[in-house]
């Protein structure tokens, strides 16, 4: 393996910047959305940290848990806990 500098990755423009997203779960509703953080930032929401950030449930209501997941060509890709 080759040797590779640590990434820090705590607010939205690190994870625009990595083109990294945060990919939102709700258990209630077993349904998967996201943010992407490239597009939070151009609608001229805050760079903030992205673990301070409470996200609920679109549909329910309930707490979402997050993940941060990769952006392939522009689409989110999570990866389930299944």
């Amino acid at each position: 393996m080759e040797n590779c500098a640590a990434v820090t990755v705590n607010t939205m423009s690190d994870l625009a910047e990595h083109e990294c997203c945060i990919g939102l779960y709700c258990e209630s509703c077993d349904r998967w959305e996201g943010v992407v953080p490239s597009e939070w930032l151009e609608q001229g929401l805050p760079d903030v940290e992205y673990g301070e950030i409470g996200f609920k449930c679109g549909e329910c209501g309930s707490d979402g848990s997050k993940r941060v997941c990769p952006l392939v060509n522009g689409e989110i890709v999570t990866i389930t806990p299944h």
